[in-house]
Formats: C-alpha cells, sequence, structure tokens
C-alpha cells in the first residue's frame, strides 16, 4: 500500500477509523502469540502502543477538554 503524506492523519482525527485499525492490528498481533510463553514477544509490543494511544487520548479529552480534542 502506498500512501501520500496528505492521507494520514493524526490519531483522534479519524477516530472511528483508526480505531477499527487498531482493532484489526490488535487482533493479528494477539493471534501471533506463542502458546508455551507467558510474556509478549518483543514485536508485540506493537498492543501496548496501541493501547497507550487510546488512553492517551482520553486522558487528554478529560484534562485539556478544548474542541480540538472532541
Amino acid at each position: 500500500m502506498n500512501r501520500k503524506h496528505s492521507d494520514l492523519r493524526a490519531y483522534g482525527v479519524e477516530l472511528e477509523k483508526q480505531n477499527t485499525v487498531f482493532d484489526e492490528i490488535d487482533d493479528i498481533i494477539t493471534k501471533m502469540r506463542c502458546p508455551k510463553r507467558k510474556t509478549l514477544l518483543p514485536f508485540q509490543n506493537i498492543l501496548l502502543c496501541n493501547q497507550s494511544f487510546r488512553q492517551l487520548l482520553q486522558y487528554l479529552k478529560e484534562t485539556y477538554s478544548t474542541d480540538e480534542l472532541s
């Protein structure tokens, strides 16, 4: 997939679409877990990053409530 930079949006601008992509990525990465391991493999840290983006946006909305973050 080849995208132009003008197609890129900051997280939260197209929230529903972006969360759908995060959900799909999370599902794929979760299914890649090794059955005998209790911890994530290094590449699976993307799961933590995706969750962090969601939590950070919620925190910013609650803490700095403005029209830009709504």
